[in-house]
């Protein structure tokens, strides 16, 4: 009997504790904080340029071409003695943007778009060509030639 009393005073003890204990606190929204809710999602205000409110002059659009799954490329380079460099931008659906320090050569009509220090001679970020009268962009990765809109 001993043996049974021991967990049971066990088990009495703990729900009283829990009992004790007070409740979590609940959150209550009036009809104001929905309206203020509704109102700051409606206009949200723009973030800060890591620039300190400049924009940086990240060389001439090139190509802007959309993604399959809505996003875009944009690719922005800034010439100079038959070499550019610029930025590579991967902008997805949700507006996150991955950029990418590029340079580039022009040989026969096509641009070729390699990341800054890579060493790699087969494997391009982007290669650019007119065709046809349109400017095309195939990013590496993608297989397909996206039509750019651009900069004349």
């Amino acid at each position: 009997m001993l043996s049974l009393r021991l967990p049971l005073a066990f088990a009495l003890s703990s729900l009283a504790f829990a009992c004790a204990s007070e409740p979590p606190a609940t959150a209550t929204l009036s009809a104001a904080d929905v309206a203020k809710i509704r109102e700051e999602a409606a206009h949200p205000k723009a973030a800060p340029l890591p620039t300190g409110g400049e924009v940086p002059d990240d060389g001439k659009l090139v190509c802007r071409a959309p993604r399959a799954d809505r996003g875009s490329y944009e690719l922005r380079l800034t010439w100079t003695n038959g070499t550019a460099k610029g930025v590579l931008r991967d902008i997805a659906p949700s507006g996150n943007v991955t950029t990418t320090n590029v340079g580039a050569d022009s040989h026969g009509g096509i641009t070729v778009v390699d990341e800054l220090f890579n060493g790699d001679l087969a494997e391009h970020a982007a290669i650019v060509k007119n065709h046809e009268g349109k400017r095309l962009m195939r990013v590496n990765g993608t297989g397909a030639w996206l039509v750019c809109t651009y900069d004349s």
